[in-house]
Parts: structure tokens; C-alpha cells; sequence
């Protein structure tokens, strides 16, 4: 009798816990779904603070279920914070920092080579090796005296990461991983 009910109640535990998960909230919006794209949040965001480089972009899920961008310009030697709401590109918050900050690209590079649209040219260089998907990240750094542009791109499936140079424009490293989150 005992053996008879193991199979129906290991089926049942199945069967509870793929839907259990099936409805927990995924780490990422479906792909389509968000209307404000990331060059219109970097837009919106540069208007804000009258201009800057844009050093960092994120593309978040919040834990009450919202979408966000998460900007971090510098403008006037001042390091400005910004979260805009990724479907309505409604500003939600702006932080200013008090103290005098500079992004200086190393060995001379021009400040020019940090533009919102040198990050679009890099993210759809990042799109078309991955056959389109969403930008989750896009980070200015500076490694070992280079000028370095991070975009992190999914595309529901997999989760890629490029590091572009960002004096020649060559993806100087890049990889991929099945996406956890789906």
C-alpha cells in the first residue's frame, strides 16, 4: 500500500514545485516589453543634468517589480545618479554628489570617445553578435591604462558580456552564459 502512494505523491510534489516556480517573478522582463529603450533613457537622462558623460547604464528589476535604468553621468565635475522607470522613462530620482569628481580617459583618449552614441555604436556591434536581445549594462572603465566600454547583453536564453577598446572600437573580450534566470 505504501509503495502505491509514493509514485502519485512524488508526482504531485513535481508537479507543485514546476508550478510554484513557474509563477515566481523572472529576473527580467520577456523581451519586447520594455518601451523606453536605452538610448532614450541615456537621452532623457543627459537632458536632466544638462549634458555629461555617461559612464554607466543599468537595466534592473527591482524587488517590487518595476524596471529601471540606473544612470551615472558626470557633468561640470560633478558625479549625478539617476534612476528614470524603463517603461515610461519617467525621472524617479536624481543624486548629485557634493564633491568634485573628473573621468578622465587615460593617455590622452579625448573625452569625445565617451559619448552616448560611441556606447549605441558598441551595444549594436554587442546586438549583432548575439542576434538582437536586450542591454542590461553598459559601464565605462578604465583598466590598465585603457579606455574601456562593458556592455552586458541577454537575449532571454543566454546572458553575454563584451569588453570593447574603446580607442580602436575591437572587442578585446567576450562571453556567454545559459541565462539562470528564465
Amino acid at each position: 500500500m505504501k509503495r502505491k502512494m509514493i509514485l502519485p505523491i512524488a508526482l504531485i510534489l513535481v508537479l507543485v514545485a514546476f508550478f510554484s516556480t513557474a509563477a515566481l517573478p523572472q529576473k527580467s522582463l520577456p523581451l519586447g516589453d520594455t518601451q523606453i529603450t536605452f538610448e532614450k533613457a541615456m537621452e532623457i537622462a543627459s537632458a536632466r543634468v544638462g549634458g555629461g558623460i555617461i559612464k554607466e547604464i543599468e537595466w534592473e528589476r527591482k524587488s517590487d517589480g518595476r524596471f529601471l535604468y540606473e544612470i551615472e553621468i558626470y557633468h561640470d565635475g560633478m558625479k549625478y545618479e539617476i534612476k528614470s522607470d524603463a517603461v515610461t522613462g519617467e525621472i524617479i530620482n536624481v543624486k548629485k554628489e557634493s564633491k568634485r569628481f573628473i573621468f578622465a580617459p587615460p593617455n590622452g583618449l579625448p573625452p569625445a570617445q565617451v559619448t552616448s552614441a560611441r556606447s549605441v555604436e558598441f551595444a549594436e556591434i554587442a546586438r549583432a553578435q548575439t542576434g538582437g536581445g536586450i542591454i542590461r549594462e553598459i559601464k565605462w572603465e578604465i583598466e590598465k591604462e585603457q579606455l574601456i566600454c562593458e556592455i552586458e547583453i541577454t537575449n532571454g536564453e543566454r546572458d553575454f558580456e563584451f569588453k570593447f577598446d574603446a580607442a580602436t572600437g575591437e572587442i578585446i573580450k567576450s562571453k556567454s552564459k545559459l541565462n539562470q534566470n528564465r
